[in-house]
């Protein structure tokens, strides 16, 4: 209830694991609760990822994938990935 009164400007949230069926995951109910409150907040949701989290899911969704704004990540993901990005205006950063 506390985060429901702050405008986020910037979000930079991590997960268990992504997938464009599951979303962005997480393995802890309550760190889900409060992402997904961080997520509705906010302007802008930066994701951070390493390649290992990609076509992974856990116990509980936090998000659509289509709610990210900038995905961050070390390497360029599958063109499935990049696709949907285009498709949902989603911003993948790559070293």
């Amino acid at each position: 209830e506390l985060l429901n009164k702050y405008n986020i400007n910037k979000a930079f949230l991590a997960s268990t694991g992504i997938s464009i069926l599951n979303g962005v995951t997480n393995s802890s109910p309550l760190e889900t609760d409060i992402k997904r409150t961080v997520v509705t907040k906010s302007s802008n949701v930066l994701l951070m990822v390493d390649d290992s989290k990609f076509d992974k899911y856990a116990l509980t969704t936090y998000c659509e994938l289509s709610e990210i704004d900038y995905l961050i990540t070390n390497s360029k993901p599958s063109e499935e990935y990049r696709q949907y990005a285009n498709q949902h205006h989603i911003n993948i950063v790559t070293p």
